[in-house]
């Protein structure tokens, strides 16, 4: 039982250590994005971009679309065509100087 209890810490600190690298990557793709024009989802052209796509990095897609997306088999970016591995939903503050990033959820 403790020999599983210690295995399970060391997996959830590794996945910590990937989660903590992918958000500071994902960060600065978004504010590189922000710097732009406005960004749009790539599926439904309406909504803003809300979804983080690991290994990819790329914040394209609403959490709508990416949910639909997803239930229907699809699990590849849709802007690089990437095999996503997770995806966590976004948010960054708009009136912020430091522009935030916070994880709202994730989806395995």
């Amino acid at each position: 039982m403790e020999q599983n209890s210690q295995q399970l810490i060391r997996e959830q600190l590794e996945v910590n250590d990937i989660l903590v690298q992918e958000t500071a990557h994902l960060k600065r793709k978004f504010t590189e994005a922000r710097e732009g024009t406005e960004a749009q989802c790539v599926i439904c052209r309406d909504a803003k971009p809300s979804q983080a796509f690991v290994p990819c990095g790329h914040v394209c897609a609403c959490s709508a679309c990416w949910d639909v997306f997803a239930q229907t088999g699809g699990r590849k970016c849709p802007n690089c065509r990437r095999d996503v591995e997770f995806s966590f939903s976004v948010f960054i503050e708009p009136l912020t100087v430091d522009l935030r990033l916070h994880v709202l959820k994730i989806h395995q």
